[in-house]
């Protein structure tokens, strides 16, 4: 014969479009049966394919055709189950319960009820040993090899039993066949098959006699068979990984054997359940039985490519964003994934290795931070990709669908940083896609790759402790890794004068046992990897994190990727057929927690030791800023920035012997931290300044509010008590003291008018009672933003509100209070909770409040709250509406109303946004215009001034700034 018998994978070309063509049209009803079909396939082929492959061929082609609709089940090849199969203890149970009665017939005569007595038909070859006694139990519902509940287990004496299978059930009546007889009958061997049927809990023998070949099984290996199948029916459902269920399954056998009493012989039935890898490749089979197999990753089923609630309600809501074959990219992420993403401020992108599927070389997950109306805040993944190399056009084929999906759908991105580890491929990708200024390193990982460079360089034994406790080389180890917590520009100038030189040898130092000399090359090596690396590498606003609140690591990636790796599914880079359904269900959990956080759900609490550890970032910080404003020079703040890095040094991650794991020293901190406060090796909080009982003392900083933000290296205006510092490098300065200082001596402290209307209401200081200069950390690139087009920064509208504090303590003048730039973005970041400690005065005791707002991180406002008036009013150049902003502020005084005044009631205020104001006509001047609403409402002028005077103001505001005082 010219045809060919096969198997599931034989010589039929299933993907030939012949064959293909007829697939569909039997899925369509052209052709009504299979066995047309057959022999379809036969006269294009000439191959004849049995029924069983291709049953399955077309159960598998539906799948992935999407032809399978979301309510049709796939067909199952067990027959109905009758009963609820009894596994493990149940059917021990069974077993050795008291059992029903059985009746024995033959095809002759039957026997009375209760009757053990039978007759043979002498003309069929069969034998009479191993049939049941009277009385003797039988068992109904054990799993068949397809795990189907129809076997009837029968007791044949001597511990031995006999499974017959069930062929049709009919007016309430179960008829059986043997099993092993129907397996000899198959094969063409005899038509010697024992029948019996269960009415009423009560056993016939229709035909008792069995083939001579017909051999009964022990007990116990029908129970142990009976506990495989079952955890192979539990791993088929997917719900467990193989090896668990395995265990489970084995557990329960080693428990039967307990209650037999026999667990050690080789009779036991333990010993009788079968051995792990014995079962393994079948278990991990059994997992692929229900799943559509996804070849390779250029062929996802349909099924796949839509969410799991969209294949669930039939509206196949898209889940696979793009297909980049050439550099082997998909990218899966849902429409309402992405708004989630665009709606948040912070993203994290991270990639792993360990958890990527076979023919994938890493999978890259993206995150957002989703914060709600009462400021909590819950990390959600929104996207996943797997990529075939992390080279940079593989991160560009990630990061170019979202950004054009983001235009499809008229989003405008809020994101203010993008949270990556130091990958350079996914650094420029990031860059490239969302700007540099969005981009930020993470925190650990730029330690954890300072620390391996220490034992790349052979520094790891003066490091950890071998060379003596915190010796100086680990202090400058340590200050190394804890300059991202300086300002910018500070942190460049410190570099530069003083950490860029290795550290030399303490006056009489005596090498250690085992150690030779001091490792000057290997400290001249790591500084330049260091100046190599961090300082010319890449740009320094990228690991810098000065102006962070929180969220300084990618710790919300690697916390899911630690979930994903320990999942029995990702061990051992599962294949895509397991993975990509399992990535599925993962996704549809996700999804169901956005619509909960969506709704107002509760979201997942901080870890306290996060919120701890930026407390004290927060503190250390506010009390560095507060100590800079009063070093006169720059060696004392030099001095200050050693001590807050060595304060600082002890908030970042360790290592735990030479292997370099990375832990958070959580362990000693709360010692350390004891000790520091204990012995005071930093410097003390500067003591709050008397006020005199008559004549207030002008301060442009007041010692119960935070100072504000250094951007850069301080530039201290000399006094005649105090010389010009000289530089500690060779380099030029940038700072010119002696330029800076004439030009504050010749200059005029006298005020033009600002505009003709004006004139007469502006008020000239008194030249007897002259403000004091104060040092606002002012540089040259600060001072840039007021010339020309340039956007004011926050250095400048912090120092200029300070000026207008400290002018209002002067006479009779209304007191006002003004808060810092940042103020805002932490009260919305970490709501009243956040921010108490930061007013420490009564600001019920002012006239005025003033609020900076740096709305989206791209355009001034001012909140300005007048207590005599109760009032609390939202100043915006461009007409903008601050409802939102005034309910902010509204709620933040009612809760310091609550806490200062607890007995006294709460009186609402009344919000109002101002529209009669002047307005910019262009996109670059709302700062100078927040600046100007704020200095004329502190001396109660009118706000009568137009676009045309902001050139005149940015120049005297320059004046202002750099003679430390409003003219």
């Amino acid at each position: 014969s010219s045809l060919t018998i096969i198997g599931w994978g034989g010589d039929m070309n299933w993907n030939d479009a012949t064959v293909v063509r007829a697939l569909e049209r039997y899925c369509d009803k052209e052709i009504a049966t299979q066995v047309e079909l057959q022999a379809t396939l036969e006269a294009l082929t000439g191959v004849r394919v049995p029924k069983s492959t291709l049953s399955d061929r077309v159960k598998a082609f539906r799948v992935r055709t999407g032809r399978l609709s979301t309510t049709e089940q796939p067909p199952t090849r067990s027959r109905r189950p009758s009963v609820k199969p009894p596994l493990g203890s149940a059917l021990l149970a069974t077993l050795l319960s008291r059992p029903p009665p059985v009746v024995a017939t033959s095809r002759k005569r039957a026997a009375s009820p209760g009757s053990a007595s039978f007759d043979s038909d002498d003309t069929i070859p069969a034998i009479s040993a191993g049939f049941p006694e009277p009385g003797a139990q039988f068992t109904e519902g054990a799993l068949s090899a397809r795990f189907s509940s129809t076997l009837l287990t029968v007791p044949a004496g001597d511990g031995f039993v006999r499974q017959y299978r069930l062929s049709v059930e009919r007016l309430g009546v179960r008829y059986y066949r043997c099993s092993q007889c129907d397996t000899l009958h198959r094969k063409g061997q005899s038509n010697i098959m024992a029948r019996a049927s269960v009415r009423d809990g009560v056993l016939t023998l229709n035909q008792p006699r069995h083939h001579p070949d017909c051999r009964p099984i022990r007990a116990l290996q029908a129970l142990a068979t009976n506990i495989d199948r079952g955890c192979r029916m539990e791993v088929r459902t997917g719900r467990f990984a193989p090896r668990s269920v395995y265990d489970a399954g084995h557990q329960e056998a080693l428990t039967l054997s307990a209650e037999l009493g026999d667990v050690r012989s080789a009779d036991s039935l333990v010993a009788l359940f079968p051995y792990w890898q014995s079962v393994r490749n079948q278990y991990g089979r059994q997992r692929l039985g229900l799943k559509p197999p996804v070849a390779s990753i250029n062929d996802i089923p349909a099924q796949y490519r839509s969410t799991l609630r969209g294949v669930l309600t039939g509206d196949n809501e898209r889940w696979l964003l793009s297909c980049h074959e050439e550099e082997r990219v998909f990218v899966f992420a849902a429409d309402s994934d992405l708004r989630l993403a665009a709606e948040c401020d912070v993203l994290v992108g991270d990639a792993t290795y360990k958890a990527s599927p076979k023919g994938s070389y890493q999978l890259f997950t993206l995150h957002a931070k989703y914060v709600n109306s009462t400021g909590a805040s819950e990390w959600v993944a929104v996207a996943f990709a797997l990529m075939g190399s992390k080279t940079r056009a593989a991160y560009d084929a990630v990061f170019a669908p979202i950004l054009t999906k983001w235009a499809e759908l008229g989003c405008q991105p809020r994101l203010t940083k993008f949270l990556v580890d130091f990958d350079p491929a996914q650094l420029g990708a990031v860059a490239a896609a969302f700007g540099t200024d969005k981009v930020k390193g993470c925190l650990f990982h730029q330690s954890q790759a300072i620390l391996r460079e220490v034992r790349f360089k052979g520094l790891i034994r003066y490091y950890d402790g071998s060379f003596g406790e915190k010796n100086v080389i680990w202090r400058w180890l340590r200050h190394i890794c804890a300059l991202p917590f300086l300002p910018p520009k500070l942190a460049q100038v410190v570099w530069d004068a003083d950490l860029c030189r290795p550290p030399r040898p303490p006056k009489g130092w005596v090498a250690p046992d085992g150690f030779g000399g001091w490792p000057t090359v290997q400290l001249r090596k790591f500084a330049r990897y260091v100046r190599r690396q961090w300082f010319g590498g890449m740009p320094l606003m990228w690991w810098n994190h000065w102006a962070t609140e929180t969220d300084r690591t990618t710790n919300a990636a690697e916390a899911f990727h630690s979930m994903l790796s320990k999942q029995q599914t990702t061990l051992a880079h599962p294949s895509l057929t397991n993975f990509v359904p399992w990535l599925q269900q993962i996704h549809s959990r996700l999804q169901t927690r956005m619509v909960q956080l969506q709704a107002g759900a509760k979201t997942r609490p901080k870890d306290q030791r996060y919120v701890k550890l930026d407390e004290r970032i927060g503190k250390y910080k506010t009390d560095f800023q507060r100590e800079l404003l009063q070093c006169p020079d720059m060696g004392t703040q030099m001095l200050a920035a050693e001590r807050y890095l060595s304060r600082c040094s002890y908030l970042l991650s360790d290592i735990d012997g030479a292997g370099l794991r990375s832990r958070k020293a959580a362990r000693a901190l709360r010692k350390k931290y004891s000790k520091l406060d204990a012995k005071r090796l930093v410097a003390p909080d500067p003591p709050k300044r008397r006020r005199p009982s008559k004549a207030r003392k002008p301060a442009v900083q007041p010692p119960t509010q935070p100072p504000p933000m250094p951007m850069s290296s301080p530039s201290p205006t000399p006094t005649p008590s105090q010389p010009t510092p000289t530089p500690t490098s060779s380099k030029p300065t940038e700072f010119s003291w002696s330029t800076e200082k004439a030009w504050l001596e010749n200059s005029s402290p006298k005020q033009q008018p600002l505009s003709s209307g004006q004139s007469e209401s502006t008020q000239t200081l008194p030249t007897d009672k002259p403000l004091p200069s104060t040092v606002t950390n002012i540089a040259d690139d600060d001072l840039n933003t007021l010339r020309g087009r340039s956007w004011l920064n926050d250095m400048v509208i912090s120092s200029y509100l300070a000026l207008i504090q400290a002018r209002s303590q002067l006479g009779s003048r209304e007191r006002v209070y003004a808060f810092l730039t940042f103020f805002y973005d932490r009260l919305c970041n970490r709501g009243y909770i956040g921010v108490r400690s930061w007013v420490k005065t009564n600001v019920f005791s002012y006239d005025l409040l003033l609020f900076p707002i740096h709305d989206h991180g791209n355009h001034w406002t001012l909140i300005v709250v007048n207590m005599p008036r109760w009032r609390i009013s939202f100043y915006d150049s461009m007409g903008g509406n601050g409802d939102h902003h005034l309910q902010i502020i509204h709620d933040l005084l009612r809760a310091e109303f609550a806490d200062k005044h607890p007995t006294r009631p709460f009186v609402p205020f009344t919000c109002v946004t101002e529209r009669r104001l002047p307005q910019q006509q262009n996109t670059r001047d709302c700062g100078v215009f927040m600046c100007q609403y704020a200095e004329h409402l502190s001396r109660k002028a009118p706000l009568s001034f137009t676009q045309a005077d902001i050139p005149r103001f940015r120049l005297q505001m320059e004046r202002e700034l750099k003679e430390g005082r409003l003219l």
